[in-house]
């Protein structure tokens, strides 16, 4: 599944995030939302409606790819993927959007598997909801075989309450911790390649970086502005 035709980008957060308690969850959440609109305000892209899940975030733009471009220099955002999303009220309305989606990008003689995850309020298990998708799929388009391990393809599917969205593939990230829960630090740089590195891994484990030089100089500068893409 390309940006075409898709409606929403789907965030997988830090997986280390989902180790905190509730409080530090939903202030590291809460911190990573913030400097996901800074970064897109930075960016001049407008932001419809970002929406929270577990484990989740879900953006609405009208300008999906230059997005997820952005995102993927965020520190603490684990996956992007682009997703489409559909409400529903009954299981048929799962089913007929992945075998659309199914059509489209199966053929005969490919493998593929169903991937699914569902939140505690859906009343339909994730594993149900496997077995019932693949059985649609392979009986809806001749000469596929399912593979849970390694399949050519793979269809995933994310169901809430009141929506579900299907994606195909994640696009990985930086993941790490969210900048800022750490709090401040001032870092000196003198214009070693080390100095980059050292700086990088405490933004992944969520420091602001405030750089400090003993005199400014363009080589300094642009030193130190490799730096600046990823400090939302």
């Amino acid at each position: 599944m390309t940006a075409k035709g898709v409606n929403c980008l789907l965030v997988k957060t830090s997986s280390e995030i989902a180790l905190k308690s509730d409080h530090v969850r939903r202030y590291f959440t809460k911190k990573l939302v913030s400097n996901i609109k800074l970064s897109l305000k930075a960016n001049n892209i407008s932001l419809e409606k970002i929406a929270r899940g577990a484990g989740r975030l879900y953006l609405f733009t009208p300008d999906i790819k230059k997005t997820a471009l952005v995102l993927q220099n965020i520190v603490g955002v684990h996956g992007i993927t682009f997703a489409t999303r559909h409400k529903w009220k009954e299981y048929s309305v799962m089913e007929e959007a992945v075998l659309l989606q199914a059509k489209k990008n199966l053929k005969k003689g490919d493998s593929f598997a169903i991937r699914a995850r569902r939140e505690p309020k859906v009343p339909i298990t994730s594993k149900d909801i496997e077995i019932k998708l693949g059985a649609a799929v392979m009986g809806t388009i001749p000469g596929l075989s399912v593979k849970l391990k390694g399949p050519d393809k793979e269809i995933f599917v994310e169901a809430r309450e009141r929506d579900f969205f299907l994606y195909w593939k994640d696009i990985p990230c930086f993941r790490g911790l969210p900048l800022g829960v750490e709090g401040n630090a001032a870092f000196l740089f003198e214009g070693k390649k080390n100095e980059l590195l050292a700086a990088f891994l405490l933004m992944c484990r969520g420091c602001n970086i405030y750089p400090l030089v003993e005199k400014k100089s363009k080589a300094i500068e642009k030193h130190v502005n490799n730096l600046k893409k990823f400090n939302s």
